[in-house]
C-alpha cells in the first residue's frame, strides 16, 4: 500500500508530503480544493501519461515520489517479470517531469525506462476516475471483467493464449486466401505473360547499365579525343621529339668517342631514347583504333531509351526489373495451380477452426461457471448496497465470427425493480446504480485481486439516503483487505474513514498552494463533518449528527 507521498511544484501544490494508513483514506474539501489533483499526482506516480502542463507556473520540473509497502506474494510477483529486484517487500517509485519534456522514472532510486515503471505501477493501485463508471457499461469490458474473475478463481482454465495464437493462423490463412483471390485474376496472368516476353526479348544483363554509359560517355568525346591526340602524335613523330632524340644521342655517341668522360651521359640519353620510342609506340596502338561512328552512337541511345522504357513500367533499375520478372513467373505458377492452393488453404483453415472452436468451447464454458459464481457474489454486494440484488445477471450470446478473445460476447443485465424485466445495464441504470454495481465488482474481486491499494474518486457521486450508507459500509468492508484512498463530499463517508485527510487552498506570498490535514482527534472530524453537512457555522445540530455519525460507523466497523 501507499505509506507516504510527496509532491513538489505540481499543480497548485507547492511542496505536500502525506502520509496514508491503511484501510479507508477519505480525502474530502470544498469542490476546488484540489482533491482530484492529488490523485492525478498518484495516477501519475504509478505511471499515468505526464507532460508539462502539470508543472507548478513559474518552476522548471514536478516531482512526485510514493514509498510503498507490499505482502510477500506481491513482491514476488514482481520479481518474477524480471524487470526489478524488491527486498524488504517495500518500493520507491518516483517521476519527474521537466519543462524540457524530459519525463525520470526511477524505481528504488534507479532509473528505468517508462514502459517498465508503467509494468510495476500497473500492480501498486487500481484507479477508478470520476465517469469511469461508464467503461463498466462497455460489452467488451463486461467480458474482460468475467475474465479477470475467472484467471482470479483458476487461472488454468483461462486459455486465451492458446485461443489467441490459433486465431491468428486463421487469420493469416485467410489473408492469403483472399489476397489469392484479389489479385491473381485471369487478366492479370495474362498482363504477366505480357510483362515477361517484354522482359526476356530485352535480354538485359544486370551489368549492362555501367558498360552502355562509359561506351556512350567514350564515343561521345571521340572526335576530341582524335584531335588531341593528333597533335601529340604530331609532336612525337615526323621531325618530332622522337627524331631530335634520335639525333642527340647519335651527337653523344660521336662527342664521347672524343672526349670519354661523355660515355656515361651518352648511354643515359641512349635508355632514355629506347623509353620514349617504346611510349611512343604505346601511344600510336591507341591512336590508330581512335574512331568516332556516328551508327554505334545511335545504337547506344537506342538500347538505352529501350532500357529506361522497361524501368519506367517494371523497375527503378535492372535488378528490380529482373526479380518482377521472377516474381511474376512464380505467380503464373501459382495460378496454374490456384484450385489446389486454395484448396489445400481451405482444409488448413477448417482444420484449424476445429481447434479454434473446441478451445473456444472449453473457454466459453468455462467462463460460464465462473460467471455463476460471479453472479452469486454480485448479487450479495447489491444487497449490501440497497440494490434489489436479483436483478443483476450475466448473458451470453455467440459471435458470428471468431476472434481474439473467443466466441463469447458477454452482456451484463439489471432491473431495479422486483417484478420488472431485466435488460441491458447500460439502457437501464442510472448514474447512481452503475457506481453501486461497479464497486459491487470492486467488493467481489478485492477479494482475489493482489493489488494492495484501490482509488475512488466520488464513486458516491449521484448517490444519497440509505444508499449512500451502504456505499460507505462496502468502501469499509473493502478497506479491510486493501487500502482504499477516496476522494468524497459525503459526511457519512468520511464517518466510516480510518484516516480523513482534509484538503483546501490557502494563500501564500501572493499565490495559491494546496494543504493537507490529518483529522486525528475527534473534535476536528465533528468538525469537518458538520462543514461536509452544511452546518458548521449554520446549525448547532449539525455536530450533534456529526456525534452520532462516527459513533454508528465505529459500530458497524467492529462487526
Amino acid at each position: 500500500m501507499l505509506k507516504e507521498l510527496r509532491i513538489k511544484n505540481f499543480a497548485l501544490i507547492d511542496n505536500l508530503i502525506i502520509d496514508f494508513s491503511s484501510g479507508l483514506n477519505v480525502l474530502t474539501g470544498e469542490t476546488g480544493a484540489g482533491k482530484s489533483i492529488l490523485l492525478d499526482s498518484i495516477g501519475i506516480l504509478c505511471g499515468k501519461r505526464a507532460n508539462s502542463e502539470f508543472i507548478r507556473r513559474g518552476e522548471e520540473k514536478a516531482h512526485i515520489e510514493g514509498y510503498f509497502t507490499m505482502n510477500s506474494d506481491l513482491s514476488t510477483v514482481i520479481n518474477d517479470l524480471d524487470l526489478i529486484y524488491i527486498e524488504n517487500e517495500e518500493i520507491y517509485m518516483s517521476r519527474e517531469i521537466t519543462t524540457s519534456g524530459s519525463n525520470k522514472c526511477k524505481i528504488n532510486y534507479r532509473t528505468v525506462p517508462l514502459n517498465v515503471y508503467q509494468k510495476i505501477g500497473a500492480y501498486l493501485f487500481d484507479i477508478h476516475g470520476q465517469n469511469q463508471e461508464q467503461s463498466i457499461l462497455d460489452k467488451d469490458k463486461q467480458l474482460e471483467l468475467v475474465d479477470k474473475f475467472l484467471k482470479y478463481i483458476d487461472k488454468d482454465k483461462y486459455n486465451i493464449k492458446e485461443i489467441d495464437e490459433i486465431f491468428k493462423k486463421i487469420k493469416t490463412l485467410r489473408d492469403e486466401k483472399k489476397r489469392l483471390l484479389f489479385d491473381e485474376k485471369e487478366d492479370m496472368i495474362s498482363y504477366y505473360e505480357y510483362a515477361i516476353k517484354d522482359i526476356e526479348e530485352a535480354n538485359l544483363s544486370i551489368e549492362e547499365d555501367l558498360q552502355l554509359k562509359d561506351d556512350r560517355r567514350r564515343i561521345i568525346n571521340s572526335e576530341k579525343l582524335v584531335k588531341k591526340s593528333s597533335v601529340v602524335n604530331n609532336l612525337l613523330n615526323e621531325n618530332g621529339v622522337i627524331d631530335k632524340f634520335n639525333n642527340i644521342v647519335f651527337l653523344l655517341k660521336d662527342l664521347s668517342t672524343i672526349d670519354p668522360s661523355l660515355n656515361d651521359l651518352s648511354i643515359k640519353f641512349n635508355d632514355l631514347y629506347f623509353e620514349v620510342d617504346s611510349l611512343n609506340d604505346e601511344f600510336k596502338l591507341y591512336y590508330n583504333n581512335l574512331d568516332y561512328d556516328e551508327t554505334r552512337i545511335d545504337s547506344i541511345e537506342m538500347r538505352i531509351e529501350e532500357i529506361n522504357k522497361l524501368k519506367r513500367k517494371y523497375g527503378k533499375s535492372i535488378e528490380e526489373i529482373i526479380i518482377k520478372r521472377n516474381d511474376m513467373i512464380n505467380k503464373i505458377d501459382i495460378y496454374s495451380n490456384l484450385n489446389q492452393i486454395k484448396a489445400d488453404l481451405d482444409n488448413k483453415i477448417n482444420d484449424n477452426l476445429n481447434i479454434y472452436n473446441k478451445r473456444a468451447k472449453v473457454l466459453s464454458n468455462n467462463r460460464k461457471e465462473a460467471s455463476k459464481l460471479l453472479v452469486k457474489d454480485i448479487k450479495e454486494k447489491l444487497r449490501d448496497l440497497n440494490i434489489y440484488e436479483n436483478g443483476f445477471d450475466i448473458k451470453f450470446t455467440t459471435r458470428e465470427e471468431p476472434s481474439d478473445k473467443g466466441m463469447d460476447i458477454v452482456e451484463f443485465y439489471f432491473s431495479p425493480n422486483v417484478g420488472e424485466g431485466s435488460q441491458p445495464l447500460k439502457k437501464i441504470a442510472s448514474g447512481g446504480e452503475v457506481s453501486r454495481v461497479m464497486l459491487a465488482l470492486k467488493g467481489v474481486l478485492s477479494k482475489y485481486d493482489i493489488i494492495p491499494s484501490l482509488i475512488f474518486d466520488e464513486i458516491d457521486s449521484g448517490v444519497g439516503g440509505e444508499a449512500l450508507l451502504k456505499v460507505a459500509e462496502a468502501l469499509e468492508k473493502i478497506g479491510r483487505k486493501r487500502q482504499v484512498i477516496c476522494v468524497s463530499h459525503s459526511a457519512i463517508m468520511a464517518a466510516f474513514a480510518d484516516r480523513i485527510i482534509a484538503i483546501k487552498k490557502e494563500e501564500f506570498s501572493g499565490r495559491t498552494i494546496i494543504e493537507a490535514t490529518y483529522l486525528e482527534n475527534e473534535e476536528d472530524k465533528i468538525n469537518e463533518l458538520s462543514r461536509m453537512l452544511g452546518g458548521k457555522n449554520n446549525f448547532i445540530s449539525s455536530k450533534e449528527q456529526s456525534k452520532e455519525m462516527i459513533l454508528f460507523a465505529l459500530s458497524k466497523k467492529k462487526v
